[in-house]
């Protein structure tokens, strides 16, 4: 177990979103006892693996006993520190946030993992989603209802969500079979079970708005009605694919704020359901 005094807050990095702002320690404020606890921050000069490790190591020379690392990006900077580095960082705690370091590695017995429960939103999103597309059915249904999703990496913040959605997806499915549902357009209709389709991959393997063309591209040509990149700005690119393809695919973007993005040109393809 990891006693600890002093906790060092490492700032930069969070939920796949990078932001490097130059380096500076931000100076430190005292919380509760001032004997027990004092809480720092700093930035790193860039989010290389090497980048990171360094700000960990001055963390560690100006006190830090436990640092607190917000973001997938730092696993493999723990790793690498405490396996290279057991001088410097054998009695450095870490709080991991948005990722698990590996079980069977050295860093594994300093480090406390934490990750986010999204599958308790999306679930919901799943749900809403099943539902908005069996009240357009008229601007959708061809040969049912469809749905693809896909991720940036297999983080357990990612494939969290990937399955709260398929989950909330199955349970509209079970839960509102044989019901009416009122249309935007028209009578009610009866609800359609929406299936999901799949490209050659879950993942593309990072969150760069250009990484894994294949897999953007592969989900892309089964034109689902309903497409989900859980890859932040990786909604733009598909955005372009969907309309080269000339497809009436509606996109939904997942940690992305697309709505106001004057990027995100709403598609002549959907006149109903808006952009």
């Amino acid at each position: 177990m990891i006693s600890k005094k002093r906790i060092f807050k490492y700032s930069a990095i969070s939920l796949g979103i990078i932001t490097i702002p130059a380096i500076a320690i931000a100076g430190f404020f005292v919380v509760g006892n001032a004997d027990r606890f004092r809480q720092f921050s700093v930035s790193p000069q860039n989010d290389s693996a090497n980048g990171l490790v360094t700000a960990y190591r001055a963390a560690v020379f100006a006190g830090a006993e436990v640092i607190m690392a917000p973001g997938f990006t730092h696993q493999v900077p723990i790793t690498t520190a405490v396996e290279t580095e057991p001088d410097v960082f054998g009695n450095t705690g870490f709080l991991l946030f948005d990722d698990v370091v590996p079980r069977d590695s050295k860093a594994a017995r300093q480090t406390f993992n934490i990750t986010y429960r999204a599958d308790l939103g999306s679930i919901q999103t799943g749900v809403a989603a099943a539902y908005f597309l069996n009240s357009n059915q008229s601007s959708f249904i061809s040969n049912g209802l469809t749905f693809s999703v896909w991720g940036g990496q297999n983080f357990a913040s990612v494939t969290s969500f990937m399955g709260g959605l398929q989950k909330g997806i199955a349970w509209a499915n079970e839960n509102l079979s044989g019901k009416q549902i009122e249309q935007v357009e028209g009578t009610p209709k009866q609800y359609v079970k929406v299936t999901q389709l799949f490209g050659q991959s879950d993942f593309t393997g990072g969150f760069g708005p250009s990484e894994g063309i294949g897999v953007q591209q592969s989900i892309i040509n089964r034109k689902a009605d309903l497409i989900m990149p859980v890859a932040g700005p990786q909604v733009f690119n598909a955005q372009q694919l969907i309309l080269t393809a000339n497809s009436r695919s509606l996109l939904l973007g997942v940690d992305s704020a697309v709505e106001n993005d004057p990027r995100n040109s709403p598609s002549h393809l959907l006149p109903d359901v808006g952009n």
